[in-house]
């Protein structure tokens, strides 16, 4: 606290604003997906503003091919849902 207070207010506004700014976590965030079996099938994984989805083909050898497949109505099905429905994007 001392040495806090020996900074000027400048200073003490930057660390302050710097001890209150929310810090990036290094590497990507990973969310497995399972089936109600509890069998890992694929994970997600996020990181610098990409999203990939890994599918284990060992477990499910046909998902990957319906997943390129469906994906178009997929992302049709979330257009609509954003004219309709307006959400708050995490940054």
């Amino acid at each position: 606290m001392v040495r806090f207070m020996r900074l000027d207010s400048d200073a003490r506004f930057a660390l302050l604003l710097k001890s209150l700014t929310p810090k990036r976590k290094s590497g990507p965030y990973i969310y497995p997906l399972k089936s109600r079996e509890g069998v890992s099938f694929a994970k997600i994984e996020q990181n610098d503003g990409k999203t990939k989805v890994i599918v284990d083909e060992a477990v499910t050898p046909e998902f990957g091919h319906h997943l390129i497949t469906h994906l178009p109505e997929i992302y049709a099905a979330y257009l609509r849902s954003e004219e309709s429905e307006p959400r708050i994007r995490k940054l």
